[in-house]
């Protein structure tokens, strides 16, 4: 695929999400309360211990939620289903046809959205949550360029794990089975409810090694400082490149016999 060709396609991408003003609004509104109740609920559950829990202090708590909250349109960790829906109907025979390789066109599809995820919905988050005072400014400055790197390698990682979701309908002919597991997986062990941190030890470093930490809990670890910035971004790069190589084999063994829904 040509520069061009992908520079285009996440171009498309991004104009397509941003047609959907309302349903933005609707998603920062909602955010915006969620936000504001996992606080209280963080910050209750600190004052009781009358200390910090596993490094997070009341400031730092009520960043990871922000940064969590922000994150949760660029990483898109709910229901996910544009490819499966397309298997299903069949009219994934055209996408098949185009002059350009069939995971790429959609990777580049997804920068596009994450992108607009990340300027519209992201920032307005994070703006509130500094605006009422509950977003620590990152110390030093410079360690916003590490957390923007690690927030595009999250929703690299993401797209693997959603394709992958999401070509396991060739074999089940329904999406919502695989979309469940996916979001179960994803909100449970992304640190998105909680921090990893507040696990044992021996779970919150087997939790580390998953691809679902690098979606959530790594970013927030790159911004607060919480771990090596090189070891986050590492691993997240290693996902990525893991989940792009398994996509592609499972998407070569799916087509390998196709039988388009309807003739």
């Amino acid at each position: 695929m040509s520069v061009r060709l992908a520079i285009e396609l996440m171009r498309r991408g991004f104009r397509r999400h941003a047609t959907y003003r309302a349903a933005t609004v609707a998603g920062i509104v909602t955010n915006t309360v969620f936000g504001l109740l996992r606080g209280a609920v963080l910050v209750a559950a600190i004052d009781a211990a009358a200390s910090p829990i596993a490094g997070f202090d009341r400031e730092r708590a009520l960043t990871y939620v922000w940064l969590g909250q922000a994150l949760i349109g660029p990483v898109a960790i709910f229901r996910w289903t544009e490819i499966a829906d397309r298997i299903r109907t069949g009219e994934l025979a055209s996408d098949l046809c185009r002059p350009a390789d069939f995971q790429t066109w959609w990777f580049c599809d997804d920068v596009g959205r994450g992108i607009y995820q990340v300027v519209v919905r992201g920032v307005t988050q994070l703006s509130i949550g500094a605006l009422i005072g509950q977003v620590l400014a990152p110390n030093p400055w410079g360690r916003v360029v590490l957390f923007v790197v690690s927030v595009g390698l999250a929703i690299a990682v993401s797209f693997g794990l959603r394709f992958l979701a999401n070509l396991w309908v060739f074999w089940t002919l329904d999406a919502r089975g695989p979309a469940s597991v996916y979001t179960v997986l994803c909100v449970g062990l992304s640190g998105f409810i909680i921090p990893i941190d507040f696990f044992p030890d021996w779970l919150a470093a087997a939790q580390r090694l998953l691809p679902f930490a690098a979606l959530i809990q790594g970013p927030i670890d790159v911004y607060l400082g919480h771990r090596s910035a090189a070891a986050v971004i590492g691993l997240q790069l290693v996902w990525a490149t893991a989940l792009a190589i398994a996509g592609r084999m499972v998407l070569a063994r799916a087509t390998h016999r196709l039988v388009v829904q309807g003739g």
